[in-house]
């Protein structure tokens, strides 16, 4: 059911007709916290992607939870409309008309994203009235996206609104979106679930779940990130590897936390492992040249951004990163 046209799962577990994209090895499981299995399960973003002369599809999905959540149609780049979905089996009739009606006959490039939001079955996808239907050519640049909320972007508009879906859609990359809401701890399993996945580009987002949570000092995070580099590394000998550290967030930068790490103190912990590491191709961008002082009001809550804010990240960080991507490393 899900076959060659979906992209952004690392895999998909089976319920009966349902299928439940995963954004980490399934099979780690018992190794996760709850709180992560949950968010692990989450569709940020998965996608269907095809070329097809099909005017329609029926999407039928299964939402788990009342988090609300939209699929966005997407036909030749643009964004046509958003489908809100329900919690429950619901049966999504789907326009995919083109606007273009001199190419009605002709193939359209079809994107079906899934809401990064709750977890979301599919229970089948049929395209009506179709002659052609191809998969998209394995072609592009393949980037991991690994992060928090702030990653998974449960405040975007919708699923093409994320920062990750933005930059990868402008880039024309293939996305596999590892933003994990409260949960971005360096697990081992998420860091060889990164290292078995094919790469070009891996984005490693870290340290506020750290200050949030107040578990870890100083020595305790440098030491699980350089692990969790070393580890992505192993199974990745020639991605760059960009290490983001947090944004800026007023009422946290100089407040200590339990362990009496303030968030400056994070983002200087994280900043020196990127930038002293032995790990080959790892690069640094300071979250605070992403969103600083300055762009406190793109924070809806102080802490996670607006719609708006994503945007604006998107807009900062999508040029950094194409530098980023055309770069390779030797390991060593």
């Amino acid at each position: 059911m899900v076959g060659g046209f979906w992209h952004g799962a690392i895999a998909w577990q089976e319920h009966g007709a349902a299928s439940t994209p995963w954004r980490i090895d399934p099979l780690r499981a018992a190794e996760l916290s709850h709180g992560l299995v949950e968010v692990a399960q989450a569709a940020a973003g998965v996608r269907a992607e095809f070329d097809t002369d099909a005017q329609s599809a029926l999407l039928v999905v299964e939402r788990l939870d009342d988090e609300p959540g939209c699929v966005d149609v997407v036909v030749d780049g643009a964004l046509r409309r958003r489908v809100p979905v329900r919690c429950g089996i619901q049966s999504l009739q789907l326009d995919l008309k083109r606007v273009d009606l001199k190419r009605e006959a002709a193939s359209a490039r079809i994107e079906l994203w899934l809401p990064q939001a709750g977890i979301t079955r599919v229970h089948g996808l049929e395209l009506e009235g179709a002659t052609r239907v191809t998969a998209v050519p394995s072609v592009r640049s393949r980037w991991i996206a690994y992060g928090s909320s702030v990653t998974q972007c449960f405040e975007a508009a919708g699923p093409t609104d994320t920062w990750p879906a933005r930059v990868a859609r402008a880039h024309a990359w293939d996305l596999t979106c590892m933003g994990f809401s409260g949960e971005c701890f360096l697990d081992e399993a998420a860091a060889e679930t990164i290292a078995g996945a094919p790469a070009d580009l891996v984005t490693v987002c870290a340290g506020i779940n750290v200050y949030n949570r107040a578990e870890w000092n100083g020595a305790e995070l440098h030491s699980r990130l350089d692990a969790f580099l070393r580890t992505i590394r192993r199974g990745t000998p020639v991605a760059p590897i960009i290490v983001i550290s947090p944004l800026a967030s007023a009422s946290r930068e100089s407040t200590r936390n339990a362990v009496g790490m303030t968030l400056a103190d994070v983002r200087a912990v994280v900043a020196d492992v990127a930038r002293r590491t032995t790990v080959p191709g790892v690069g640094y961008i300071d979250g605070t040249d992403v969103l600083g002082m300055g762009d406190q009001e793109l924070l809806h809550d102080g802490l996670h951004p607006s719609a708006e804010g994503y945007a604006h990240m998107a807009t900062r960080l999508g040029p950094l990163l194409a530098t980023g991507i055309h770069l390779s490393v030797v390991s060593s």
